[in-house]
């Protein structure tokens, strides 16, 4: 594949951070967007991070395996340096790649919060315990992390990822309620 990417094997090790934009400058820097709802403010500190980090960049299905150099906050934003991109046509290759990077480097969660990535195949019931079907996906919609559930039917239904619509997750049963408000 091109860019030095091979077909994903299970990374359940690591966990998606951002997307990585285009390329910024000549020398390989790229812009990553931080999936975080908070942006830089809440989210992880790139620059608290031990670096070198091996960290993986995932687009279409395959991964690439990185060494995160260097990070530096800008704006909303970072900016992100990887060994071996040194210039802006191997950084173009990264471009809308999702930046994944180790889970044991992130803050760890308050009781109330859960990683979006572990609700995938979570099964779906509203609050009369009646099943919607199953996550299958997420997506970012600018506002807040959309749950992506496949029923039964075979339909999709969208979950936003908000306590009016999500009322409890229960991981370890692989279980969340929700309120649909239809």
């Amino acid at each position: 594949m091109d860019g030095g990417f091979i077909a994903v094997d299970d990374p359940s090790e690591l966990i998606a951070f951002g997307t990585l934009g285009r390329p910024h400058g000549l020398r390989g820097e790229l812009s990553l967007r931080p999936f975080n709802q908070g942006g830089l403010d809440e989210g992880t500190d790139l620059t608290e991070l031990e670096l070198p980090l091996e960290v993986a960049a995932v687009q279409k299905g395959a991964r690439r395996t990185l060494s995160l150099e260097k990070a530096r906050p800008a704006g909303d934003y970072w900016l992100v340096s990887f060994a071996g991109v040194t210039d802006r046509d191997a950084a173009a290759l990264l471009t809308n790649a999702e930046l994944w990077i180790p889970r044991e480097t992130l803050p760890p969660l308050d009781d109330n919060e859960v990683y979006v990535e572990d609700l995938l195949g979570c099964q779906v019931v509203d609050e009369q315990g009646r099943e919607h079907g199953t996550v299958e996906g997420s997506f970012w919609n600018g506002a807040q992390d959309v749950l992506m559930v496949k029923r039964p039917s075979g339909e999709e239904l969208l979950v936003p990822v908000v306590p009016d619509f999500l009322l409890s997750v229960d991981l370890e049963a692989r279980r969340l309620v929700v309120d649909l408000h239809e």
